[in-house]
Order: structure tokens, then sequence, then C-alpha cells
């Protein structure tokens, strides 16, 4: 435990946006072995997909300041923000598809991970009309 914080700065230190960065520091021991077996499932099968299909992330701007934004109702995104967005989103929906055609292969949690993550087709719509 006590090399786990710089294990932590080694893992932050390859993510590709500032929030990924942050998740990584966030990063905490699980608390029972069914949730580690859970996660290392997960882990595996993303490797494998990530091998065959070649994908990774590119790096994008922070989106600390849009999360905060899109708490408020009334909240009106400038045009960075919405490029941001654009950007995060294209990069989603990159990796949703990649993944398509995969679903024969017993990556069951990584399915599962995918599908609680619903498509914001509205938000990605709206966007891609508002940057046209």
């Amino acid at each position: 435990m006590l090399e786990f914080p710089k294990v932590l700065r080694v893992l932050a230190d390859r993510a590709v946006s500032k929030a990924g960065e942050d998740a990584c520091l966030a990063i905490a021991p699980l608390r029972d072995e069914a949730s580690v077996r859970l996660q290392n499932r997960l882990l595996e099968q993303a490797v494998e997909w990530r091998k065959e299909t070649g994908f990774s992330l590119s790096p994008f701007e922070p989106l600390d300041g849009l999360a905060a934004a899109t708490e408020r109702p009334a909240a009106v995104l400038d045009q960075d923000a919405l490029f941001a967005l654009l950007k995060t989103l294209e990069q989603a929906k990159a990796a949703r598809e990649a993944l398509q055609g995969f679903d024969q292969r017993g990556w069951d949690e990584l399915m599962e991970a995918v599908a609680r993550a619903p498509w914001p087709a509205t938000a990605w719509s709206a966007v891609r009309r508002c940057l046209d």
C-alpha cells in the first residue's frame, strides 16, 4: 500500500486528458474479492478488444467547465465548450463502433459496461448542428 500513490502517478502520466489523469489519481482499492474479479475480467476483455481493433484514444481537452455548465438547466455553452464536447463524443462513438461485431466473443462485462452508458443521441445531433 505504501507504493500505491506512486503507481497511481505512473498510471496518471499515461492518461490522454486532464480528466483521465484526475480519475487515475482518484483510484482506490476495491472493497471485496468479487469486485476485483469483475474488474479484472473487464480489463482483460478491454485489452483483447484493443489488441484486435487497434483502437486508441487521442488526447482531448479538459471537460471540467462543460460538466459544471451542464448541471445548470439554463446554461449556455460557448463554441470552445461545444467543440470539446464534439471531439469527446466523436471518440466515444468511434469506440462504440469499434466494439460492434464482437458481441459473440464472450466479452459480457465489456458489453454490459458499454450498455450501461447509453448513447446521447440528442446531444450528439444538437452539437453537430451547432458547429456545422
